[in-house]
């Protein structure tokens, strides 16, 4: 979501003194270490005036990563996609001109990829050459994952026809719950929260539309929810989602939604799941992130965008199921890519019901991040590797609806640290 919102909605800072500041979870996805700025992916790297937007995945041609990303170019007052190729951490990116057709006049923002790197999508500028409508999301594919994209269109169907900015990112999971593998769309939503639906990657048109995330409408000062990004695992298929929201008393500031859309999670939703705030970093407004596993790098603003902001944390998503013929599901454990190397061993608790007051780790003498807040009644142990693991589970058939809660608490074997995940959910219908 652009930075220029803060300003046309600049009437509600004359508030934020009245409103109560948004906590960050103890429960939420622990973060680790202190956020800082990154100089692999800032204005300098790209030789710009403003990083409004990161997006990576994985180069499906190897190694490194493919990316894009929106910026302020020299001389440019308007925003514009920018591709680019990433070997990692302690590299620059290296510009490419896939993405140079999909400029226009106007802003153009939030430049995302299909995980295979064939399909971007993103919003558009009135005026834009690309666009029937102006001031729309499009979609563009290509036939490899390197190249120009050609443009096929506007983004229709079931996609809300109202023209404004929505953030628009593309996930792969099964939103209508068949049993098979849905190319998702998410987005900003007029009501204010996270909106979700199947994607046509040829023609653009959305079905199948849900709410992913109700609007945040019991925190004081909420405005409303934008930049989803969808956290994916070594299959790449996506199991939570981070995203942003915008509250008068600390500006945006990030969350994590341990679960693909909230209409597949019914019961938890009932026990307040909403997203956890993982961090607030007061009056900076932080959006657009790029996120790779438990690393996000967000584009982050005062009165313009800055160098991006680097957060890491241990992430846990939680499972929904049908139970009528024993459905099954994976919690899927991330770390941050600094983690990658190291040999973290740990367990799932799993628990009927949260502790009242969370235990800090330092609490138990220990060194590390986060907060223990389920009580086991059952561990499952698990392993990471490449800073990833996961827990498949099958629920038995003809159990009444219901929920649990899940927490990852892992420890890193040469260090000693020890970390807690964010609380999730097994749920079964």
């Amino acid at each position: 979501m652009q930075k220029a919102l803060i300003a046309a909605l600049s009437g509600t800072f004359i508030a934020a003194s009245l409103s109560a500041q948004v906590v960050v979870d103890p429960c939420g996805p622990a973060v680790i270490g202190t956020p800082a700025t990154t100089t692999d992916l800032n204005n300098l790297a790209f030789n710009v005036t403003e990083v409004g937007q990161l997006f990576l995945i994985p180069n499906p041609a190897g190694p490194g990563y493919l990316g894009h990303a929106t910026v302020k170019k020299l001389s440019r007052t308007d925003w514009d996609a920018m591709s680019f190729t990433w070997a990692g951490p302690g590299n620059p990116p290296v510009i490419t001109t896939d993405c140079d057709a999909l400029n226009g006049t106007g802003d153009e923002f939030q430049c995302s990829l299909s995980r295979d790197g064939l399909v971007t999508v993103l919003d558009t500028g009135i005026g834009n050459i690309n666009s029937t409508i102006g001031n729309h999301p499009i979609i563009a594919v290509r036939a490899t994952p390197s190249g120009p994209f050609t443009v096929i269109g506007d983004i229709g169907g079931g996609f809300p026809p109202a023209p404004g900015y929505y953030d628009p990112q593309l996930a792969r999971f099964d939103l209508d719950q068949n049993g098979s593998i849905d190319d998702v769309i998410y987005y900003a939503a007029p009501s204010g929260g996270i909106g979700a639906g199947i994607i046509n990657r040829t023609t653009g048109v959305v079905t199948n539309v849900v709410t992913a995330v109700a609007p945040l409408t019991g925190q004081a000062g909420f405005q409303f929810c934008h930049s989803p990004t969808p956290q994916y695992d070594a299959n790449n298929v996506s199991h939570a989602l981070v995203f942003s929201a915008y509250n008068t008393s600390s500006s945006s500031d990030g969350y994590y939604y341990p679960g693909t859309n909230s209409d597949a999670y019914p019961t938890a939703s009932s026990f307040g799941l909403v997203g956890y705030c993982f961090y607030n970093d007061g009056s900076n407004w932080d959006a657009n992130p790029a996120l790779l596993q438990g690393t996000a790098y967000y584009a982050r603003a005062a009165s313009t965008y800055g160098d991006p902001l680097k957060v890491e944390m241990n992430t846990l998503s939680g499972i929904s199921v049908r139970a009528a013929t024993g459905g099954s599901g994976t919690l899927n454990g991330m770390f941050p890519l600094s983690m990658s190397s190291s040999i973290l061993v740990g367990a799932i608790n799993i628990g009927f019901s949260t502790l009242p007051t969370p235990i800090p780790i330092s609490v138990l003498g220990l060194n590390g991040a986060g907060s223990i807040c389920v009580p086991p009644t059952v561990s499952v142990n698990a392993v990471a590797a490449n800073a990833e693991y996961s827990i498949p589970l099958t629920i038995p058939a003809g159990l009444s609806p219901g929920a649990l809660f899940a927490q990852g608490v892992a420890v890193d074997v040469i260090t000693g640290n020890a970390y807690c995940s964010n609380v999730a959910y097994i749920e079964w219908r």
